[in-house]
């Protein structure tokens, strides 16, 4: 009859009835993992241009930083987030540095608009000569002097 109380430290178990396939109408249908599959097919075959899109976008964006840097980050932003699911590490790399550049506190008064050109311009060249992987030699070359370039700007 008297059950001993749970120390604090006793873990207690507390069992609920699996209420999800009540809610979502039975088992799973198997022919769901097809069809994401083939979704997700259609998403990684699309990223390549989504890519060229955002990069087109930010590239029209430049003549007008620093004022439109506000969407010039969103750009980048998509650009640094895609780059890696589309197979383009490096241009995630350059797209995180220019990323910083913008986050800056200074770059409101003082832009380093050649820095981000040149930002800009590596990213149109990756997409452009399909730079996936890591380890391209041009491509591996032109991220990290670019990383280098902002650091230093952000450290002056």
């Amino acid at each position: 009859m008297n059950q001993p109380v749970p120390k604090p430290d006793d873990p207690v178990l507390i069992e609920r009835e699996n209420e999800l396939i009540a809610k979502t109408g039975g088992a799973l249908n198997p022919s769901f993992e097809g069809k994401a599959a083939t979704a997700a097919e259609i998403v990684n075959r699309d990223i390549p241009a989504a890519l060229k899109d955002i990069a087109e976008a930010l590239d029209a964006a430049r003549d007008f930083l620093p004022a439109e840097n506000h969407e010039a980050l969103r750009l980048t932003l998509e650009l640094k987030s895609l780059g890696t699911n589309g197979g383009y590490p490096l241009l995630s790399r350059v797209a995180h540095s220019l990323v910083r550049i913008f986050t800056d506190p200074r770059a409101a008064t003082n832009f380093p608009k050649p820095l981000a050109a040149a930002h800009i311009d590596a990213i149109r060249a990756i997409l452009r000569d399909k730079v996936m992987g890591e380890n391209h030699p041009v491509g591996l070359i032109l991220a990290t002097e670019l990383e280098k370039q902002s650091e230093a700007w952000i450290a002056s």
